[in-house]
């Protein structure tokens, strides 16, 4: 019998950890990317 798939969440947010939380879901590992994810202007 298969188990649960692991749930990697690849974002350094903590606005969509909370998310994620808020809907009883955990991630089993948290691996941001190695990325600037800071806004642009006009974005």
């Amino acid at each position: 019998m298969l188990g649960r798939p692991k749930f990697v969440l690849a974002s350094g947010s903590p606005r969509r950890l909370s998310l994620l939380n808020q809907a009883g879901i955990e991630p089993d590992a948290l691996r941001p990317a190695d990325v600037d994810e800071t806004p642009r202007r006009g974005e």
